[in-house]
């Protein structure tokens, strides 16, 4: 936990109070991979990371934004809804602040709030985007990372966890939301059961299915490979 009380905020993460949950897995992650100052981190709903007793809420958190170096939207099925969220984005823009569109379960870009459709976005539950995330913090934020992999990977497994029961059927995550990552077992299996279907063809199909079948067990094999992948570090 940050100690140093003098330090501005830096980055401002606009989130719904619906999702501290979450926010506070994602800020587990950050001060995992970051050295970071305290009082550096605005999340107004989270403890730690909220405004003073006394503070006038609104002007502080625009001048949060006003001095800070990069601004993380968390975009979920409740942050969209949200009045704040939607002030807290538009004073970002209107200040043309660096502002990172981060969408969490059930949300897709037609849900992100105008012209922020326009910046690439990230995904949560995806490896690659949150290794972007960061990789772009360090710079825009000018953040010096810390050398404690054992710590990245449990705050990383613990937002995957959060982000797993959000997206299970009866829970707070419609059915139809994102997937979790595949499951690697689920996905050798089912290159295996392609790749055996294909040897069933035979000599007697005609030279196109032979090569189609030919695609699918790189196909299967793909898969198999992506699989194993998803066993290893996120961050390489």
């Amino acid at each position: 936990m940050p100690t140093d009380a003098t330090s501005d905020v830096s980055l401002f993460i606009s989130h719904s109070k619906r999702d501290v949950a979450l926010a506070r897995r994602l800020i587990q992650l950050l001060e995992a991979c970051f050295e970071l100052p305290a009082r550096s981190i605005r999340c107004s709903s989270l403890a730690g990371y909220d405004l003073h007793a006394g503070d006038a809420i609104a002007t502080t958190l625009r001048d949060d934004i006003r001095r800070c170096q990069v601004v993380i939207g968390l975009l979920t099925k409740a942050s969209i809804k949200s009045h704040w969220v939607l002030m807290e984005l538009g004073a970002a823009w209107a200040l043309e602040k660096p502002t990172l569109p981060l969408l969490g379960p059930g949300v897709v870009l037609r849900d992100v709030p105008g012209p922020f459709r326009e910046l690439k976005v990230l995904k949560l539950n995806y490896a690659g985007d949150m290794r972007s995330l960061i990789e772009t913090l360090a710079v825009r934020a000018a953040y010096k990372p810390r050398s404690d992999d054992a710590a990245v990977a449990r705050a990383r497994d613990s937002l995957m966890r959060h982000l797993r029961t959000r997206m299970r059927p009866g829970k707070s995550a419609p059915v139809n939301s994102w997937p979790a990552l595949p499951d690697p077992a689920d996905v050798v299996r089912t290159g295996a059961e392609i790749a055996t279907g294909v040897s069933r063809l035979g000599t007697d199909v005609v030279r196109g299915a032979v090569d189609a079948g030919a695609g699918v067990v790189s196909a299967g094999n793909d898969l198999i490979q992506f699989g194993a992948n998803q066993l290893r570090a996120w961050f390489p």
